[in-house]
């Protein structure tokens, strides 16, 4: 196949021109924006929390506000930590201006997966030409996925980044043409909101500049101008991090990335995982893929519109071959599936959109109750996990158990519960540290966020994410859990003088304040925390 002449005339592209809701579609249109929006706004005030993870970006930010610069330990080269750049600088202006970080990193993020939802549902009007019941099919998906609700909070840029690449497909195939300076604007946010974004604006605009070759040129010049720009961006920044930090890859890569085949087999497992868990989200992808071959016939030739498919099974497919090659992730409820969510969402609707066309043209007159039937065959076993209601049993979930150094099995929820616990923990030891410590004091320590936030203490990673020893390391042997391939014992530091080699609290009344868990080691020293206003100890091990 060869492209068209540049001076022949565009083909016509029939699904440039949408046809318009009927009437009832127009009058159920708030009802089914609610589908979506209702369950999103209860999951997510029912798992907002800011992730141990999240303090590491929010310490890098307090530094730059203080004129210290983007590094973790002041007084040592600088080490790039973080994977979120431009949310690093974000928060920075945050606390440049006093302001709390933990408050507003939610508030922002909150914000930008609200506009993915409103965007993702104008999308499966625009593109999908629905029926309401198939509107609707996509609307529950959504709004029902709890993964999308739990990252629209973390601390983290986890929902903008998800909405800045659902905002650079919607630029390509949303409205009559192309928009570029939008397509720009998200490409750009990609590669900044994370190291990794390049990845993502190379799955969407890839299927762009396919449509664009084989059919209307506007969207190949928006395709490469968006391209091309990011690529400067990301450039730029490549170079700016070899200049600052020594290194063309941030340190997390280094420390969290170590390709074998057993990281392969976590991450196929972590996926694996994620869609047992979840199934209601595994059925969505089967019938998406079982009757996209359908929605392409509706829609033949090479149009821009009818292209939208090709880059929606880009980002599902990259999205899920990322999770696999990097080994998944420790945290809860799949954080790296997100930026799929919603393009699944939008195939679940084509296809149920599909579904109730053909049953129509063969007399049915129960078209949309089997459309709508299929968005909630979907929706409620995606949504249950949230409640802690698995519709598949623990002990095949136990199968694919890819947090491998774990004592035993935890569902997503439990993860979550556990995360949160942590976070609080580490959090108060930070406060009590800075209370009993003096200032040049140094930790070791395995979980560096809150703890080296609040105590501002030196801290040596035993991850290696804020230490770059550590992170050129070979990856350990055996079966480690996603992000701790080359975790080091705390003696590994003792070359260094550590004033502390661990440190912990403990509840002096359980029944007031539970933990998560806490240290049983021999106690070396004991102090009373009277600064947190909790029955606390703290147990420290000198490292001199």
């Amino acid at each position: 196949m060869s492209r068209p002449p540049s001076d022949s005339p565009e083909p016509p592209d029939p699904s440039d021109s949408p046809e318009p809701p009927e009437p009832e579609q127009r009058r159920l249109r708030p009802l089914i924006w609610l589908l979506a929006l209702g369950p999103f706004a209860v999951l997510v005030q029912r798992f907002s929390f800011v992730c141990d993870d999240a303090w590491i970006s929010f310490r890098y930010a307090r530094n730059v506000a203080r004129g210290l610069g983007p590094i973790y330990n002041p007084g040592e080269a600088p080490v790039e930590g973080y994977s979120e750049p431009l949310w690093v600088a974000l928060m920075a202006a945050v606390e440049g201006l006093g302001a709390d970080p933990a408050f507003w990193s939610r508030a922002l993020s909150i914000g930008a997966a609200a506009l993915l939802v409103a965007l993702a549902l104008v999308a499966i009007e625009v593109l999908t030409r629905p029926r309401p019941a198939a509107f609707a099919a996509g609307a529950l998906l959504l709004g029902c996925s709890p993964s999308l609700s739990v990252w629209a909070t973390g601390g983290m840029a986890t929902a903008p980044f998800a909405c800045a690449a659902f905002a650079l497909f919607a630029s390509f195939y949303l409205w009559k043409g192309p928009c570029t300076p939008l397509a720009v604007l998200s490409a750009c946010l990609l590669v900044l909101l994370r190291a990794d974004g390049a990845y993502w604006v190379a799955a969407l605009c890839g299927p762009a500049l396919v449509a664009g070759w084989f059919g209307p040129r506007a969207i190949l010049r928006s395709a490469a101008i968006a391209s091309g720009v990011s690529a400067l961006v990301f450039g730029a920044h490549v170079a700016w991090r070899l200049a600052y930090y020594g290194d063309w890859l941030p340190n997390t890569a280094r420390a969290k990335l170590g390709f074998s085949p057993r990281a392969f087999e976590r991450g196929g497992e972590y996926v694996a995982h994620y869609f047992l868990t979840f199934p209601g989200l595994a059925l969505a992808l089967i019938l998406a893929g079982l009757l996209t071959r359908a929605s392409v016939r509706r829609a033949p030739g090479p149009g821009r519109r009818g292209s939208w498919r090709l880059a929606a099974w880009s980002v599902v497919s990259a999205t899920l071959a990322y999770a696999v090659v990097v080994g998944g992730d420790f945290m809860c409820f799949g954080r790296f599936l997100v930026p799929a969510l919603p393009f699944l969402a939008l195939l679940l609707a084509d296809a149920a959109a599909s579904v109730e066309r053909a049953l129509e043209r063969r007399g049915t007159r129960l078209a949309g109750g089997m459309a709508l039937a299929l968005g909630l065959a979907c929706a409620v076993p995606a949504a249950l996990p949230a409640f802690g209601l698995h519709p598949v049993p623990r002990s095949l979930r136990a199968q694919f158990q890819f947090r491998w150094n774990a004592d035993a099995f935890l569902s997503e929820r439990a993860q979550w519960e556990r995360m949160v616990g942590q976070a609080r923990e580490w959090a108060d030891l930070g406060r009590a540290l800075k209370r009993h410590s003096s200032p040049g004091d140094s930790l070791v320590f395995g979980a560096v966020g809150a703890v080296g936030y609040f105590s501002e203490l030196f801290i040596h990673d035993k991850n290696g994410l804020v230490t770059r020893e550590v992170a050129l390391r070979e990856p350990l042997e055996g079966r480690n859990s996603p992000g701790h391939d080359k975790t080091v014992p705390p003696t590994f530091f003792l070359k260094y003088r550590p004033t502390y080699l661990d440190a912990c609290i403990y509840p002096m009344d359980r029944r007031r304040y539970p933990l998560a868990s806490y240290w049983r080691g021999p106690l070396e020293t004991e102090a009373r925390s009277e600064a947190l206003g909790l029955p606390l100890g703290l147990y420290v091990i000198p490292g001199e």
